[in-house]
């Protein structure tokens, strides 16, 4: 035991300096979703409350026309804007997000030591020790959804629930509440599939249903009474963020980014989740094994109660998380709890040769996420050694604004500004002659419709890829790297 004690201290030890080193240096460039919920955080460091004037939908949203941040619950972003009012600046936010998620590894790790796994089973040993870089790749600190908290507080809430008979009865249910409305008021499908986790298990173990009805009853009203509490007491109150969540909603559900290269790419290739299919599969494996054995003592009114919820959770499947591909984060944000649970519970899948399979996919799939955790490591070492990190690019931005005026930015150089309202992000429908441009190539290539009808101001571009044994780890150079044009 004292073996796997100090190993996954060491482990996470590494990566906590690595995720320090990556906040500091804001590295990976902040992009996917990062501009849709952490410039609010800043405005609200800065004394303007929760407004986000980048993201494309903020003024369909807002009907007041001030670009504020309502389109999704708020406690998440505002949150993170009371330490950059402590600490300004933007690097403060990465911070925040590195020490989150290495606080839920430490919690992981004193779990799974906690429960007195076999230390001398070398398989799930080194599985443990291989589940934590692997863990580390769906938080890394730049990129800024919520679920950077959700997934911790998810983590919390598990824990919880399975330390309840050994807590005073008024603080359980107390933290319980605080922390559902935490998740409600961050991100609702969190809470959503929670929630109707908690209530199954809850009704599996009641042998007094009607109790069980009414206490649950009071803990859901006790949710929404401080989650109310929460949004009210927030920048933009709790109406217009329901009525700019309506409005949102709007647009999210009309997207059909669906297909089977989309869903493999997401479920199976994503670096931020790589192999998560495999891990969903072995979690609806082990849930249905659970189910087998604890059914037949459950009463009939519980047994309809479970199958209801059961069937709230395929609805909200297939509404949240599989009507487009990208909304995946739906199901990652539980990836500790589920992981927690398949470790811990690993003798469940050592009954035939398809359950024997369980540990060592974990295991292959731990190792496939190991590896993309030393590319994101080995393409910062690069982008250190070339030069263009986030300190140097931002000081070349601003080089250049002095001297061509106005500049419009690829949508991922939105950090490079303190001010959120001084970022004009490229449109390609709107650009006319005599725009400057500054193009980045870390998610895309350079647009050649632009660059085919523009004159090359500055180039401050990394123009070679790093290599791997002469395996390419990206298909663009990574970094802050540039190009900056004028429009004919």
């Amino acid at each position: 035991m004292s073996k796997i004690r100090y190993s996954t201290l060491a482990v996470i030890l590494l990566v906590a300096i690595i995720f320090i080193a990556y906040a500091v240096r804001v590295f990976p460039i902040p992009g996917t979703d990062s501009s849709s919920f952490l410039p609010p955080s800043l405005t609200f460091g800065q004394g303007r409350g929760l407004a986000n004037p980048i993201y494309y939908l903020s003024s369909l949203t807002d009907a007041t026309g001030t670009l504020r941040y309502n389109y999704y619950v708020p406690f998440y972003t505002w949150f993170l804007g009371f330490f950059v009012a402590a600490v300004p600046g933007i690097k403060t936010l990465f911070v925040v997000c590195a020490l989150l998620t290495i606080m839920a590894l430490l919690l992981y790790r004193r779990t799974i030591l906690g429960s007195g796994i076999d230390g001398n089973n070398k398989l799930l040993t080194a599985t443990i020790l291989l589940s934590i870089p692997y863990l580390a790749t769906y938080s890394l600190p730049t990129l800024g959804r919520p679920e950077q908290l959700t997934a911790p507080l998810s983590l919390l809430l598990y824990l919880l629930y399975h330390h309840r008979a050994k807590m005073n009865t008024w603080l359980y249910n107390g933290l319980l509440v605080l922390i559902f409305a935490l998740l409600l008021t961050s991100q609702i499908t969190g809470f959503y599939f929670a929630f109707l986790f908690f209530l199954i298990a809850e009704f599996l173990g009641a042998a007094a249903p009607g109790r069980s009805v009414w206490v649950n009853a009071v803990r859901g009203i006790a949710v929404l009474l401080v989650s109310y509490l929460i949004m009210e007491a927030s920048p933009n109150g709790f109406m217009a963020t329901v009525q700019g969540i309506s409005r949102h909603s709007q647009v999210l559900f009309a997207r059909t980014a669906r297909s089977i290269g989309l869903f493999t790419y997401y479920w199976v290739l994503s670096p931020f989740n790589f192999g998560f299919l495999i891990i969903f599969l072995a979690g609806m494996r082990y849930w249905y094994l659970y189910l087998r054995s604890s059914l037949p003592a459950v009463g009939m009114f519980n047994k309809l109660v479970i199958a209801a919820l059961h069937l709230a959770i395929v609805a909200g499947m297939l509404k949240f998380v599989l009507h487009t591909s990208p909304t995946v984060y739906n199901a990652t944000q539980y990836i500790y709890v589920i992981l927690l649970i398949l470790l811990l519970n690993h003798h469940r899948f050592s009954g035939s040769r398809y359950n024997a399979l369980v540990l060592p996919s974990l295991m292959l799939t731990f190792i496939g996420g190991g590896l993309i955790f030393l590319r994101t490591f080995l393409l910062f070492a690069d982008n250190e050694a070339d030069g263009k990190t986030y300190d140097a690019a931002k000081s070349k931005l601003m080089e250049v604004e002095n001297k061509y005026g106005k500049c419009y930015t690829s949508f991922n150089l939105w950090a490079l500004y303190d001010d959120p309202y001084r970022v004009h992000q490229l449109d390609e429908r709107y650009i006319k002659p005599g725009d400057i441009i500054v193009l980045n190539q870390a998610y895309n290539a350079l647009p050649a419709s632009i660059l085919s009808r523009s004159e090359i101001l500055e180039d401050w571009r990394t123009t070679d890829v790093r290599t791997l044994l002469g395996i390419p780890l990206t298909r663009h150079p990574q970094g802050y790297s540039f190009v900056v044009v004028r429009v004919k």
